[in-house]
């Protein structure tokens, strides 16, 4: 089975991909980062500008 981990951070969007089976470790596929900068686009109250929604999509 091959499973994918969504890390969405406040600077950067990260994904891991591996193929796991029964009894044995996970085995890396592969390793995708990009730089989305949420932190800088979030207001006080916590709202994320289209903008940098439209980043993360985009990632």
């Amino acid at each position: 089975m091959r499973l994918g981990v969504l890390d969405i951070g406040s600077r950067s969007v990260h994904l891991q991909i591996a193929d796991l089976a029964p009894g044995g470790p996970p085995e890396h596929v592969a390793t995708l980062k990009r730089s989305v900068r949420l932190a800088e686009a979030t207001d006080r109250q916590g709202v994320i500008g289209q903008a940098a929604i439209g980043r993360v999509v985009g990632a």
